[in-house]
């Protein structure tokens, strides 16, 4: 009996695999287009602040574990 149960767990793994695949690979219905719109405007302006000069590291003063 115990080689039959050693046999099953990949196969039962295997089968959950599968499902989860198709689960995964369903097909969608359309987005919400204020949502697109809005994540695109998130996006822009991520990259909008990405271009800007990054900030002088000796501005800041780093503790490293102490306490001040």
């Amino acid at each position: 009996m115990s080689p039959l149960v050693w046999l099953a767990m990949p196969l039962l793994a295997l089968v959950a695999a599968v499902a989860w695949g198709g689960w995964a690979a369903r097909p969608r219905g359309p987005a919400d287009p204020l949502d697109s719109v809005a994540a695109h405007h998130r996006f822009v302006a991520a990259l909008e602040r990405s271009r800007q000069d990054p900030p002088d590291p000796r501005s800041r003063r780093r503790t490293f574990g102490r306490r001040t």
